[in-house]
């Protein structure tokens, strides 16, 4: 589609998902396309910081109309009942592989034939399943790694936070984020803590420690036992100043989980830990010089989609195996 087009990309949530669309958007816009985006009211925040969006909503009454291609990037029954409320133009839907992606799960952690079936692989990127819709709807783009304009204001409120928190500008500091939604997900704490007493030990890196209200009482347990090198700002960031805060240091170390993207797009070097999730999924970050993923390829990986409460074999192998040793070399690489 030569001539500039009027667009609503779809993707509701979550944190991620939407920070995996920005590529595109901005793709789009460096087409000469005019591209807004229907979210969460949750999400808006984020949106904002995206490079090439004309307009961020959050409800399909707040929809100026007027488009040629609607791009569902969500596909779930709330995404095609907003859809269905704005009439007139061309629904063009992702495919989101979702039963290569549930052949490769093997129930229980128990290997089955059918996860052979998948013709999924490591290089897969939801990105690119998000493009390629762009693309049937006749859509031209060339994609870029994923990136956010964070403005002055946000970035004082950082800086304010991070001195109120007692980091000078002479310290130099790193950022550990130990959550994510599920259990299975995280790294184990203490292996958090271990490599933060390394870096701090034998490189000289404070660890600046965040995420959500619900990673206040382990962000603050971690902080505890190292009080005068460890900070933590879990609860206290908004996910603009928490962009902002990334965008500012030499290394994300983190799991599976929003802060992981949203590392990518802020320009930080990231070193991300897989467990019960793999890479074949399309949501891990794509590997390069500044962006490390560490798994263990293990015969019960992948386990679930998402993530659960627990470990279906009870030993959580998949997280335990990944050494503090081996994430401070790579750290270590990182940083240098």
């Amino acid at each position: 589609m030569r001539r500039m087009a009027k667009i609503l990309a779809v993707r509701l949530s979550s944190l991620g998902d939407i920070v995996l669309t920005q590529p595109v958007i901005e793709a789009l816009a460096q087409a000469g396309h005019e591209v807004e985006l229907l979210t969460k009211p949750g999400h808006r925040a984020l949106a904002e910081l995206f490079p090439g969006l004309a307009r961020v909503i959050t409800s399909p009454a707040e929809a100026s109309g007027g488009y040629a291609v609607i791009l569902d990037w969500h596909g779930t029954l709330r995404a095609r009942q907003w859809i269905s409320q704005l009439r007139g133009a061309k629904i063009v839907r992702y495919a989101k592989h979702s039963w290569a992606r549930r052949l490769l799960v093997r129930p229980g952690g128990r290997n089955v034939v059918w996860n052979a079936w998948s013709a999924l692989h490591a290089s897969v990127s939801v990105t690119e399943w998000y493009a390629e819709a762009a693309q049937r709807a006749g859509l031209d783009l060339v994609l870029r790694e994923p990136r956010l304009v964070i403005p002055d204001l946000i970035q004082k409120q950082a800086n304010s936070l991070l001195k109120q928190a007692g980091i000078s500008d002479s310290d130099r500091w790193v950022v550990m984020a130990p959550g994510a939604k599920w259990p299975t997900k995280q790294w184990p704490k203490d292996s958090f803590a271990d490599l933060a007493k390394r870096l701090d030990r034998e490189l000289g890196y404070r660890t600046v420690l965040v995420g959500g209200p619900g990673e206040i009482p382990v962000c603050r347990e971690m902080a505890g036992q190292f009080p005068a090198r460890v900070i933590s700002l879990a609860g206290q960031t908004d996910v603009p100043v928490l962009a902002a805060v990334l965008s500012q240091a030499p290394l994300l170390v983190c799991n599976d989980s929003g802060p992981m993207h949203l590392g990518v797009a802020a320009g930080t070097r990231v070193l991300a830990f897989f467990g019960p999730t793999v890479p074949e999924f399309g949501f891990a970050p794509k590997p390069s010089e500044r962006v490390r993923v560490l798994a263990r390829d293990l015969p019960c990986r992948p386990c679930s989609l998402h993530g659960t409460l627990r470990c279906p074999l009870g030993h959580h192998a998949c997280m335990k195996k990944i050494a503090t040793e081996e994430a401070f070399q790579v750290s270590e690489e990182l940083l240098r």
